[in-house]
């Protein structure tokens, strides 16, 4: 694997796992609040910077296992499934390792 690709898209998953948690709370303040429609464009940019972070990441997870980065962005449309698919396909990049203190 590539270690600056490989750390991009953990990055880049991170804020996928976060945003779900900002939906939440935002949904939260919508019960409570009367002004709906600000906070419903907001729940859909938060949910369109999700999709966004976990294309990024599974383009940047093809690119460090050494594939064209377009295969992780099609990979992106299935989902979880997706996801596993490209974990399980084999590593080309298996001549650079990565240091463990850099990470």
């Amino acid at each position: 694997m590539i270690p600056s690709y490989y750390k991009r898209a953990n990055i880049a998953a991170g804020v996928c796992l976060f945003a779900p948690i900002i939906l939440i709370l935002i949904n939260l303040i919508i019960n409570r609040s009367m002004e709906r429609n600000f906070w419903d464009y907001l729940m859909v940019i938060i949910f369109y910077v999700c999709g966004l972070a976990f294309s990024y990441a599974l383009w940047c997870y093809a690119k460090a296992k050494g594939y064209w980065g377009i295969l992780g962005i099609g990979l992106a449309f299935l989902g979880i499934i997706g996801l596993i698919i490209l974990l399980a396909l084999p590593d080309k990049r298996k001549d650079v390792k990565i240091p463990k203190n850099k990470l």
